[in-house]
């Protein structure tokens, strides 16, 4: 059967207690006193992390104001661009039309002015050609037959002389 020796238990029992006092005073206390000191530190940066946290969600807060204040900044200007560029629009066109409506207006006094040079000369032409018309029918004894003849090279003369005008030919 089993065998217990007393002396030997107590020695190892001593021996156990001893080792557990050292352990208790060199190797629990340090690990205690580190194990102490971490859970500080954790519970200051958890404490320090909370309020940077909460820094952080006002920081953002001001940014999300201050990107609102842009974008409505922006829009802003964006209308009066939009408005600015509508009115130089408009003001182009109407400066369009009034440069048009003088260029017209130049345009027609010009031809009135053409029209009143050409139909002087032609009205000079013409009295050129009647007295031509009307020394010729002087010369010669008119019957009717040569008075129309004359007429119409009266007419032909005076219309060779008005395409030549049209051609801008000296006449």
């Amino acid at each position: 059967m089993i065998d217990i020796n007393l002396s030997l238990l107590i020695a190892q029992t001593v021996t156990f207690l001893i080792a557990v006092v050292v352990l208790w005073q060199i190797a629990w206390k340090p690990l205690s006193a580190m194990m102490c000191r971490r859970k500080e530190q954790i519970k200051e940066d958890l404490d320090m992390l909370q309020s940077e946290k909460w820094v952080i969600s006002k920081l953002e807060e001001g940014y999300n104001v201050h990107l609102d204040r842009i974008h409505k900044e922006a829009e802003d200007i964006i209308k009066k661009a939009q408005a600015e560029g509508l009115k130089q629009r408009e003001s182009i066109i109407g400066q369009a039309y009034k440069d048009a409506e003088d260029i017209r207006q130049k345009a027609h006094k010009q031809v009135n002015t053409e029209e009143s040079r050409l139909f002087q000369e032609m009205t000079a032409d013409l009295f050129v050609l009647s007295v031509e018309l009307t020394e010729r029918m002087l010369q010669q004894s008119v019957d009717r037959r040569t008075h129309e003849k004359l007429f119409l090279d009266t007419v032909r003369e005076f219309e060779h002389l008005l395409a030549k005008r049209q051609r801008g030919l000296p006449s």
